[in-house]
């Protein structure tokens, strides 16, 4: 793969069955909550500029961004596929007339050139080969289509965890609760991107993630990286503990003050570069 991010070596990549025991994307966002993944959807709001035509998201999870978009949109006709049966399982559990399905990593089942936008938000990372991927996209998204993403650059200069990764106990917090394995910076993203015919929307480029999102975000894995070694709990990740937020007045606090932070850091400061990136491409094929 072109573009050097820094992969974990494989005995560090997570377990194959890591996406069937810890399911993203549930819950629901709403429009008056002040969240990161709120910010997110407003940006791609953003991108995807008609009421009508195809999406797509990849890596769907439980569906909570393209059952977000709907609401939004409902004259969209939405797709939502991930590598997760028990994602797919829960997602196809709410009444939506979102189409769910279970795909490979690297294969869509879909035929060529048939969506309009192609969306995905924290995924990049946790592919191992992101070139097949993102050829992918390319093939099941129409020429002239819109990719929208959202890609957390750990490996970027602006990143505090490129530079908590020359501390060992800290190198694999990201993995071992996000299921990351590749830590990118934005040219990187942007290049790899270029090399298959994308071509970048510059207007709809913002960013998220600066300096107090950043140390909220390393605070919240280094809390639980604590409650996982003190208490000896097993099987926490931060999206584990992000959906049971509700369950505990504490821990919906510490969310609630984390999610407020990054919404509001990257609300005001979108165009100032930091690690958090969101972007649109459209496709030239």
């Amino acid at each position: 793969m072109e573009g050097n991010s820094q992969i974990l070596k494989p005995k560090e990549i997570c377990n194959p069955n890591f996406y069937e025991s810890h399911i993203y994307g549930q819950g629901k966002i709403t429009n008056s909550e002040y969240s990161i993944a709120k910010l997110r959807l407003e940006r791609c709001l953003t991108a995807i500029n008609s009421d009508n035509g195809r999406v797509l998201e990849v890596g769907c999870g439980a569906g909570r961004f393209i059952r977000a978009i709907v609401r939004n949109k409902p004259r969209i006709e939405a797709y939502g596929c991930d590598i997760s049966h028990s994602g797919i399982r829960i997602a196809q559990n709410y009444k939506s007339n979102i189409s769910y399905t279970v795909c490979g990593e690297y294969l869509f089942p879909y035929p060529d050139n048939f969506f309009d936008y192609v969306i995905f938000f924290d995924v990049l990372e946790h592919v191992k080969d992101t070139e097949k991927f993102i050829f992918e996209c390319r093939r099941v998204l129409k020429r002239g289509g819109k990719l929208h993403i959202f890609v957390p650059c750990e490996g970027d200069s602006l990143s505090i965890w490129k530079f908590i990764g020359n501390f060992m106990p800290y190198r694999n917090l990201k993995n071992i609760y996000g299921g990351h394995i590749h830590s990118f910076s934005r040219k990187q993203v942007l290049k790899i991107f270029r090399k298959y015919g994308f071509i970048e929307i510059p207007r709809e480029r913002k960013y998220s993630l600066h300096l107090l999102g950043q140390i909220a975000d390393l605070l919240l894995f280094l809390f639980i990286d604590f409650l996982t070694n003190i208490f000896g709990l097993s099987q926490i990740t931060s999206n584990l503990l992000i959906v049971s937020k509700r369950k505990n007045i504490l821990w919906f606090s510490i969310i609630l003050t984390v999610d407020f932070i990054i919404y509001w850091e990257g609300k005001l400061l979108a165009k100032v570069p930091g690690p958090g990136m969101h972007t649109t491409f459209k496709c030239s094929k």
